[in-house]
């Protein structure tokens, strides 16, 4: 899945300059707080030219916590981001967890290619896909049915008709299930969710 460059593009970019244990600590206590302190934008600032001083301070001085260590982890390839959270992990496995939750989202399903999706499909029961389309977008149902035999959309389809109103905890409990594979099959190496341009297969 190719992510969009945004607001924390660059700060994905210096981190991958630093030490592990160094870039893993900032990103710790960067999720630990809503505002990120003055001195680690010191510190990653060592690594930017004058030019981009401003668009760093700009991205990091404004949001910090959970949601902003994802965003940048969704920027850096795979095994660093896997480093990295582990050391977050080995402080506050709740913490790390958090951001993981963060880092991919269902609809985010909808960014993998037809092999992978079709790699997941195999894992997911047909109940529970039903269940957690019913709150997704058009577009992702376009893209799961899509990497699906006739067969197997006809099977889902009555499978939706059947299902009637649901609960939305239900939906999202099923959603997070399928998300989970998703994250599993990735550790595994069976399929690639994302990355950073680092990121090569041969």
């Amino acid at each position: 899945m190719k992510r969009r460059r945004n607001r924390w593009t660059l700060p994905a970019a210096v981190l991958k300059d630093l030490e592990s244990e160094l870039a893993a600590d900032v990103l710790y206590r960067m999720a630990r707080m809503e505002k990120v302190q003055p001195e680690l934008i010191n510190l990653v600032e060592r690594s930017l030219s004058s030019d981009a001083d401003l668009t760093m301070q700009t991205g990091l001085t404004t949001s910090g916590g959970p949601a902003a260590v994802a965003g940048i982890l969704n920027h850096v390839p795979s095994t660093f981001e896997r480093a990295l959270l582990d050391n977050v992990a080995a402080k506050d496995a709740a913490l790390a967890e958090q951001i993981r939750n963060l880092m991919f989202v269902f609809e985010d399903i909808g960014g993998l290619d037809s092999r992978a999706l079709q790699r997941l499909l195999r894992d997911v029961d047909v109940k529970q896909l039903a269940l957690a389309l019913k709150a997704a977008s058009s577009e992702l149902k376009e893209k799961l049915t899509g990497a699906m035999s006739q067969r197997a959309v006809q099977a889902l389809n009555d499978e939706i008709e059947m299902l009637g109103p649901a609960r939305v905890r239900d939906v999202e409990a099923a959603q997070a299930a399928i998300v989970a594979i998703v994250r599993q099959l990735e550790e595994a190496g069976e399929i690639v969710i994302g990355g950073g341009e680092d990121d090569v297969v041969l």
